[in-house]
C-alpha cells in the first residue's frame, strides 16, 4: 500500500527492528536509519531515490552492519546507470543478496576492487544526466504544450490525494445507503387502527395471545366471590368511546383505540355475567366476569369449609388503595358488554 512518505524520520530508537518495509513510497534518499542497529531486510522497492542522491544513500547503510537484503529495484537510480549494482554492492560489504539476487563471492571481488572508477563514473554521470535535464527544461519551457509524461513523487502524491479523495467519497456514499437501508430494515410499517373485532374462528385453542398496545394488566382470581378479574392500566386522558370489550368462555378481547389486547381466560367463565367499570380517578379498566356452573360446584365446598372456619369474610380486610366494585360504581363509568357475536 502506497503510504506517501517522502522522509523516514523517529526510527533511530528501533533498537531491535529486523525488517523495514517503505516500498511504494516518495523517499528521494535513504536516511535516519543509523539507529536501526539490528536491521537484516531493508525494501526501498518502487521510490525515488535519484542518481544524485545514490552516494550519500548507500554510504549512509554502512553503519547498518547487519544488514543482509537490500531491495533498490523500481528507483530511477537502478534505471538510469546500469553499473549502480555493481556501486552498491562495493559500498555494503555486508550484504547477501541485492534486489533479491544473491551476490556471488566473484561480483564482489570485482566491486571492491573497481570501488574507486565506480565512484568516479558515477559522478561523471550524475554530471551527464544533470545536462540532459537542464537542456530538456529548456525545450519543455520552449514547447508549453508538450506534457511531461515523467513519473515523479509529486504525481504519485497528487495521485494519492485523488484516490483518497474518492474513497471518502465512496464511503460517505456507502455509508448512507447503509443508514437508509437499514432504516428501511428496521422501520416497521405501521398499521391502521382496527374499526372492530375480527370474526373468531369456530376452535380458539389455536388463537394466540396478543397485546398491541403493550397494556399493563393483571388477573386476579377472586374464589370467594367465585369471579376471574381482569384489570388493565389505560392512560387516564382516553376516551371511554375508544374502549369495546368482547368476550367469551375461554377469552376475552378487549380495543383500546385501535388496539387489541386478547388475552387467555386461567378458567372458563360464564359468557352471559361479566361487569366492566373503568375509574374515572386512575383510567384503569376492571373486568369482572362469572365463573361456569361447572367451576363453582368444584369450588363450592372449599368456599364454605372457609365460611366455616372464618366465621365470615371481614370486609375490613380489603386494600383500601384498590378499587373496589362500589368505587367503580361511583366514580367510573361503567357499561355492560353486548352478548357475544359467536357460541
Amino acid at each position: 500500500m502506497c503510504y506517501v512518505i517522502s522522509i523516514a524520520e523517529n526510527l533511530n530508537r528501533l533498537k531491535k527492528l529486523e525488517y523495514l518495509n517503505v516500498s511504494l513510497n516518495n523517499l528521494e534518499a535513504i536516511e535516519n536509519l543509523e539507529g536501526c542497529e539490528s536491521l537484516k531486510k531493508l525494501d526501498l522497492t518502487c521510490n525515488f531515490i535519484a542518481l544524485e542522491n545514490v552516494e550519500k544513500s548507500v554510504k549512509a547503510l554502512r553503519a547498518n552492519v547487519h544488514l543482509r537484503q537490500l531491495f533498490l529495484v523500481g528507483n530511477p537510480c537502478m534505471l538510469e546507470w546500469g553499473r549502480c549494482r555493481m556501486f552498491v554492492v562495493s559500498v555494503l560489504t555486508q550484504l547477501v543478496s541485492l534486489d533479491g539476487v544473491e551476490i556471488t563471492y566473484e561480483e564482489r571481488v570485482e566491486a571492491v576492487g573497481e570501488s574507486t572508477s565506480l565512484e568516479r563514473e558515477l559522478r561523471e554521470e550524475i554530471l551527464k544526466r544533470t545536462k540532459e535535464k537542464t537542456n530538456k527544461n529548456d525545450n519543455d519551457s520552449d514547447n508549453n504544450n508538450k506534457e511531461d509524461k515523467t513519473w515523479s513523487a509529486e504525481k504519485r502524491y497528487a495521485l494519492f490525494l485523488k484516490e483518497r479523495s474518492d474513497k471518502n467519497a465512496n464511503e460517505q456514499e456507502h455509508e448512507m445507503e447503509r443508514k437508509i437501508h437499514g432504516k428501511k430494515t428496521f422501520e416497521r410499517e405501521k398499521k391502521p387502527p382496527r374499526e372492530g373485532f375480527d370474526a373468531l374462528p369456530e376452535n380458539t385453542d389455536a388463537l394466540l395471545q396478543v397485546n398491541e398496545g403493550k397494556y399493563d394488566f393483571i388477573f386476579e382470581n377472586d374464589d370467594l366471590e367465585d369471579e376471574i378479574v381482569l384489570r388493565v392500566q389505560i392512560p387516564k386522558h382516553y376516551d371511554t368511546s375508544l374502549v369495546d370489550v368482547d368476550y367469551h368462555s375461554d377469552i376475552i378481547r378487549v380495543l383500546i383505540k385501535g388496539e387489541l389486547l386478547l388475552l387467555r381466560l386461567p378458567e372458563k367463565v360464564n359468557e352471559e355475567q361479566c361487569n366492566a367499570a373503568r375509574s374515572k380517578t386512575t383510567g384503569e379498566l376492571k373486568i369482572s366476569m362469572t365463573k361456569s356452573s361447572l367451576t363453582n360446584y368444584k369450588k363450592s365446598k372449599k368456599k364454605m369449609m372457609i365460611a366455616k372456619t372464618a366465621g365470615g369474610v371481614n370486609d375490613n380486610n380489603n386494600n383500601e388503595d384498590s378499587d373496589t366494585d362500589d368505587d367503580f360504581m361511583e366514580d367510573g363509568e361503567t357499561f355492560s358488554v353486548p352478548p357475544p357475536l359467536f357460541n
